[in-house]
Protein backbone atom coordinates (compact mmCIF):
# COMPACT_ATOMS: atom_id res chain seq x y z
CA UNK A 1 0.00 0.00 0.00
CA UNK A 2 1.24 3.52 -0.99
CA UNK A 3 1.35 6.82 0.35
CA UNK A 4 -1.15 7.75 -1.75
CA UNK A 5 -3.51 5.00 -0.92
CA UNK A 6 -3.41 5.66 3.00
CA UNK A 7 -3.91 9.33 2.05
CA UNK A 8 -7.34 7.92 0.17
CA UNK A 9 -7.99 5.83 3.01
CA UNK A 10 -7.52 8.38 5.78
CA UNK A 11 -9.74 10.86 3.54
CA UNK A 12 -12.51 8.41 3.85
CA UNK A 13 -12.57 7.14 7.06
CA UNK A 14 -12.64 10.96 8.34
CA UNK A 15 -15.76 11.93 5.73
CA UNK A 16 -17.39 8.59 7.22
CA UNK A 17 -16.65 9.96 11.17
CA UNK A 18 -17.83 13.61 9.65
CA UNK A 19 -21.20 12.29 8.35
CA UNK A 20 -21.61 10.12 11.20
CA UNK A 21 -20.92 13.31 13.56
CA UNK A 22 -23.37 15.42 11.31
CA UNK A 23 -25.91 12.63 12.04
CA UNK A 24 -25.55 12.38 15.81
CA UNK A 25 -25.55 16.13 15.54
CA UNK A 26 -29.18 16.30 14.13
CA UNK A 27 -30.46 14.01 16.02
CA UNK A 28 -29.12 15.36 19.28
CA UNK A 29 -30.74 18.81 18.19
CA UNK A 30 -33.82 17.90 16.98
CA UNK A 31 -33.78 15.56 20.26
CA UNK A 32 -33.43 18.87 22.51
CA UNK A 33 -36.48 20.46 20.12
CA UNK A 34 -38.64 18.02 21.40
CA UNK A 35 -37.74 18.01 24.82
CA UNK A 36 -37.77 22.03 24.67
CA UNK A 37 -41.60 21.47 23.01
CA UNK A 38 -42.73 19.20 25.42
CA UNK A 39 -41.40 21.54 28.69
CA UNK A 40 -43.38 24.99 26.65
CA UNK A 41 -46.38 22.32 26.33
CA UNK A 42 -46.22 20.98 30.29
CA UNK A 43 -45.68 24.42 31.40
CA UNK A 44 -48.47 26.13 29.87
CA UNK A 45 -51.16 23.60 30.59
CA UNK A 46 -49.70 23.49 34.29
CA UNK A 47 -50.57 27.19 34.30
CA UNK A 48 -54.09 25.93 32.69
CA UNK A 49 -54.72 23.73 35.28
CA UNK A 50 -52.82 24.41 38.43
CA UNK A 51 -53.07 28.51 38.80
CA UNK A 52 -56.06 29.21 40.79
CA UNK A 53 -57.79 31.63 38.91
CA UNK A 54 -57.06 29.85 35.49
CA UNK A 55 -58.90 26.67 37.08
CA UNK A 56 -61.90 28.53 38.17
CA UNK A 57 -62.55 30.57 34.68
CA UNK A 58 -62.16 27.10 32.96
CA UNK A 59 -64.20 25.83 35.60
CA UNK A 60 -67.01 28.70 34.66
CA UNK A 61 -66.64 28.25 30.91
CA UNK A 62 -67.84 25.00 30.67
CA UNK A 63 -71.41 25.47 31.81
CA UNK A 64 -70.85 29.98 30.35
CA UNK A 65 -71.81 30.20 34.61
CA UNK A 66 -72.99 33.65 34.95
CA UNK A 67 -70.12 34.27 36.97
CA UNK A 68 -67.79 34.61 34.64
CA UNK A 69 -69.32 38.15 34.13
CA UNK A 70 -68.01 39.08 38.12
CA UNK A 71 -64.53 37.52 37.37
CA UNK A 72 -62.10 40.00 37.45
CA UNK A 73 -61.08 41.88 34.43
CA UNK A 74 -57.24 40.60 34.52
CA UNK A 75 -57.89 37.51 34.62
CA UNK A 76 -59.84 37.25 31.58
CA UNK A 77 -57.45 39.23 30.07
CA UNK A 78 -54.14 36.40 31.45
CA UNK A 79 -56.59 34.09 30.36
CA UNK A 80 -57.19 35.27 26.75
CA UNK A 81 -53.40 36.01 26.52
CA UNK A 82 -52.09 32.32 27.57
CA UNK A 83 -54.73 31.03 24.89
CA UNK A 84 -53.14 33.17 22.69
CA UNK A 85 -49.74 32.01 23.40
CA UNK A 86 -51.03 28.34 22.72
CA UNK A 87 -51.97 29.76 19.26
CA UNK A 88 -48.25 31.20 18.54
CA UNK A 89 -46.66 28.01 20.04
CA UNK A 90 -49.33 26.21 17.55
CA UNK A 91 -48.46 28.45 14.52
CA UNK A 92 -45.00 28.48 14.83
CA UNK A 93 -44.89 24.93 14.90
CA UNK A 94 -43.51 24.18 18.04
CA UNK A 95 -46.76 22.70 19.12
CA UNK A 96 -48.59 20.28 16.69
CA UNK A 97 -51.83 21.35 15.95
CA UNK A 98 -53.60 18.22 16.76
CA UNK A 99 -51.65 18.01 20.35
CA UNK A 100 -52.68 21.95 20.65
CA UNK A 101 -56.53 21.11 19.64
CA UNK A 102 -56.62 17.88 22.15
CA UNK A 103 -55.04 19.91 24.81
CA UNK A 104 -56.07 23.74 24.64
CA UNK A 105 -59.02 23.90 22.14
CA UNK A 106 -62.12 22.85 24.32
CA UNK A 107 -61.32 26.14 26.37
CA UNK A 108 -61.00 28.59 23.46
CA UNK A 109 -63.75 27.13 21.63
CA UNK A 110 -65.97 27.43 25.39
CA UNK A 111 -64.39 30.97 25.87
CA UNK A 112 -65.46 31.79 22.36
CA UNK A 113 -68.95 30.68 22.17
CA UNK A 114 -69.37 32.67 26.31
CA UNK A 115 -71.95 34.84 26.61
CA UNK A 116 -70.62 35.67 30.42
CA UNK A 117 -67.10 35.36 29.84
CA UNK A 118 -66.92 38.99 27.63
CA UNK A 119 -69.20 41.26 29.53
CA UNK A 120 -68.64 42.25 33.56
CA UNK A 121 -67.73 45.76 34.97
CA UNK A 122 -65.25 46.19 32.20
CA UNK A 123 -66.31 44.16 28.73
CA UNK A 124 -63.71 42.62 26.59
CA UNK A 125 -64.36 43.27 22.80
CA UNK A 126 -62.74 40.63 21.41
CA UNK A 127 -63.16 41.89 17.95
CA UNK A 128 -60.17 44.48 18.83
CA UNK A 129 -57.09 43.85 17.47
CA UNK A 130 -55.33 42.45 20.56
CA UNK A 131 -57.35 39.38 20.12
CA UNK A 132 -56.63 38.46 16.89
CA UNK A 133 -54.09 35.21 17.70
CA UNK A 134 -56.94 34.47 20.10
CA UNK A 135 -59.79 35.12 16.92
CA UNK A 136 -57.14 33.59 14.68
CA UNK A 137 -56.74 30.20 16.83
CA UNK A 138 -60.36 29.92 17.52
CA UNK A 139 -60.86 29.52 13.85
CA UNK A 140 -58.35 27.02 13.34
CA UNK A 141 -59.67 24.90 16.26
CA UNK A 142 -62.99 24.89 15.14
CA UNK A 143 -61.83 23.99 11.32
CA UNK A 144 -60.13 21.45 12.65
CA UNK A 145 -62.12 19.95 14.88
CA UNK A 146 -64.92 19.83 11.88
CA UNK A 147 -62.61 17.70 10.07
CA UNK A 148 -61.31 15.70 12.90
CA UNK A 149 -64.91 14.47 13.25
CA UNK A 150 -65.45 14.30 9.63
CA UNK A 151 -62.24 12.02 9.83
CA UNK A 152 -63.87 9.60 12.53
CA UNK A 153 -67.00 9.88 10.71
CA UNK A 154 -65.67 7.98 7.55
CA UNK A 155 -62.84 6.11 9.01
CA UNK A 156 -62.94 2.10 8.52
CA UNK A 157 -61.02 -0.18 9.43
Amino acid sequence: MTLADLGAWAAVVTGIAAVVTAARATIEYRRQGAQKRAELFADIRKRLKAEPRFARLTELLVTDDPTLEAMPFIDKWDFLGLIEEVGLLTNSGLIREEVSHHMFAYYALKCADSVHFWRGPKPIDRTHANWAVFNDYVARMRDLSTRLVYDRATFRF
